[in-house]
């Protein structure tokens, strides 16, 4: 299966997020790395439920997809901290 290549940097920078998030993820998980909070852990399970489950303001459309939008991009933005954090925890180890 052939690798799938960015067509530019800030694609390229989005797939190494991406990336990191999934192993901060997995290190986490394994007990390896510590630094991730409850809190952080709670605000992603948080976002995802609010994305799927039905009891937002959905069925009001277009308002329906802003609130989401907003709920989304506040949990994006302190992820990518926490990403950040990750990445100097594990060039360090």
């Amino acid at each position: 299966m052939s690798e799938i290549i960015p067509s530019n940097k800030s694609e390229a920078k989005k797939q190494s997020q991406f990336r990191l998030f999934f192993d901060m993820m997995r290190d986490h998980f394994n007990k390896s790395y510590t630094g991730l909070s409850r809190w952080t852990i709670g605000l992603m399970l948080f976002a995802l439920a609010y994305l799927i489950l039905p009891f937002d303001f959905d069925w009001l459309l277009p308002i329906g997809y802003i609130d989401d939008a907003v709920v989304i991009g506040f949990a994006m933005k302190y992820v990518k901290k926490e990403i950040v954090k990750y990445q100097t925890w594990k060039s360090n180890n």
